[in-house]
């Protein structure tokens, strides 16, 4: 039985998504965005324990494959997207264990948590390198300033 929930807030999402089995991700292929990016409803899935059904597309495919919590299928293809699902249906082991993958992944690295410290940490020398960078263009300008001050002519001439 496949049940299509309203939306929810953000702040419900993983609530509302835990009283599920599966957790659906329906991305349409031939759109540049969706291949590029995940929208954060996998993430939330498996944060609420579901195993994923997922199209295959590249950012999709890296999170179920990194995660071992999903099954992807050939997007655009409702046949494969029901072959997916009745397999799952019919091995109720394999859910069970791509549901707990789904979760120890959610925990572990697929969460807003981790992902901002990794950003942190990728972003945060070249910040320091830009700090410092604009504080050596400043005392290189104020040293330029004080060397062109020095090398005025004295008494009140003026250069020509």
């Amino acid at each position: 039985r496949v049940i299509i929930h309203p939306p929810h807030r953000p702040e419900e999402a993983v609530l509302a998504a835990s009283a599920n089995t599966v957790g659906l991700c329906l991305e349409r292929p031939g759109i540049q965005n969706h291949e590029l990016t995940v929208s954060n409803k996998i993430f939330d899935y498996m944060m609420g324990g579901l195993a994923v059904v997922a199209s295959d597309l590249r950012g999709l495919r890296d999170v179920v494959d990194r995660s071992g919590g999903g099954v992807l299928f050939r997007p655009g293809s409702p046949n494969d997207l029901a072959e997916a699902i009745l397999r799952l249906y019919r091995d109720r082991d394999v859910l069970v264990e791509l549901a707990s993958r789904a979760r120890r992944f959610a925990l572990s690295e697929g969460n807003l948590e981790y992902q901002m410290s990794r950003f942190d940490r990728a972003v945060r020398p070249l910040i320091s390198n830009v700090r410092l960078h604009e504080r050596v263009r400043r005392a290189s300008k104020h040293m330029i300033s004080h060397c062109s001050e020095d090398s005025r002519p004295s008494g009140g001439a003026q250069a020509l």
